[in-house]
């Protein structure tokens, strides 16, 4: 839909189009969080689509947060034929259950505004430095005690 207006005056006269702002929804989808080991960095990644479309949006900043810290503000880019990708490596120190939050504040460009959306993820680590030692004690105790 285009909107014209058209104004006259004695000296000159003026056309102008306006094209109005259409309102599209956006997804975050947030790539496989496994194999990960506390206290190593592990590339997290997504894509930020059109929720219309699944097209993704390049060019747009992501602020990803490991419980509510923010940890990065990548910009999402294309590779191949695929559009809207982001990644930001991480590293998780602390043992126990953690939430990995992507949010996007929308944007607007020529004729379209994207609305914000968010994504999380929970991710768990156990203490494995206290549970190499409990199955390290338990072997030990089979070898001495049979």
């Amino acid at each position: 839909m285009v909107i014209l207006n058209f104004q006259q005056s004695s000296a000159q006269r003026s056309v102008t189009l306006e094209e109005p702002v259409v309102e599209v929804n956006t997804l975050i989808h947030i790539g496989s969080t496994s194999g990960l080991k506390l206290g190593e960095a592990f590339p997290f990644s997504g894509q930020l689509v059109r929720e219309d479309t699944l097209f993704g949006l390049s060019g747009e900043t992501v602020t990803i947060s490991v419980d509510g810290n923010v940890v990065g503000t990548p910009t999402t880019y294309k590779a191949g034929v695929t559009d809207g990708l982001f990644d930001q490596w991480i590293t998780i120190d602390e043992p126990g259950t953690h939430i990995i939050r992507v949010d996007f504040a929308g944007s607007t460009r020529a004729g379209v505004t994207y609305r914000s959306s968010s994504s999380a993820r929970s991710i768990g680590f156990g203490d494995t430095n206290k549970i190499a030692l409990a199955l390290g004690l338990v072997v030990l105790g089979y070898i001495l005690f049979g």
